[in-house]
């Protein structure tokens, strides 16, 4: 996006925001199966202290509790969800400002991770694709950030191996044990 000064043949360049999407389950908090209630949800190790990172490098932290290949999620567990994940990244220090749920609006209506979701919400925030990055656990997580043009990073650990059932492989860009490798990666950059 470029604006001119009125009266002047100058072009300022704008600059566009810059986002981490991310997968809510298995890469922001642990997913040990199905999650009943938000009192079980349990942070990944260093998984708040990352988002703190990117917070102090001006990325808005995109979130995203349900993808495509999912069942929808009740709008009311999924906004009670979101309440209780916001409370606790603010209790952590991070901003209520830098943070977006992807999958549901305030009206309580659920939207599955997608390419097209991204591309919305990066229009309505003024986001750039190209320096964003799109993080998670699954091998569907590389594959909506390939579609996108974002940078993509697979976590993958012993404890949590990329979803063995995926079997088309898409190469990321980055291939993490968290996302405080993540963070240590693509923030030294």
């Amino acid at each position: 996006m470029c604006a001119c000064l009125p009266g002047h043949n100058l072009v300022i360049a704008m600059k566009a925001k810059k986002a981490l999407f991310l997968d809510l389950f298995g890469t922001l908090i642990e997913d040990h199966g199905v999650l009943d209630t938000v009192s079980k949800i349990k942070f990944k190790n260093g998984a708040v202290d990352a988002l703190l990172r990117f917070a102090a490098k001006k990325f808005l932290v995109v979130i995203s509790v349900c993808h495509d290949t999912m069942p929808i999620p009740d709008g009311d567990y999924v906004l009670s969800l979101q309440g209780y994940i916001l409370t606790s990244l603010e209790s952590h220090g991070i901003s209520r400002d830098i943070i977006r749920f992807l999958s549901t609006s305030k009206s309580g209506t659920v939207k599955k991770l997608s390419p097209a979701t991204i591309k919305s919400l990066a229009a309505k925030q003024d986001v750039s694709l190209e320096k964003s990055i799109v993080i998670g656990d699954l091998m569907k997580d590389v594959k909506t950030g390939h579609s996108v043009g974002a940078q993509t990073v697979l976590l993958s650990s012993a404890e949590d191996s990329p979803a063995f059932e995926d079997v088309e492989w898409n190469e990321p860009d980055y291939i993490v044990e968290d996302l405080s490798e993540a963070a240590d990666v693509l923030l030294r950059r």
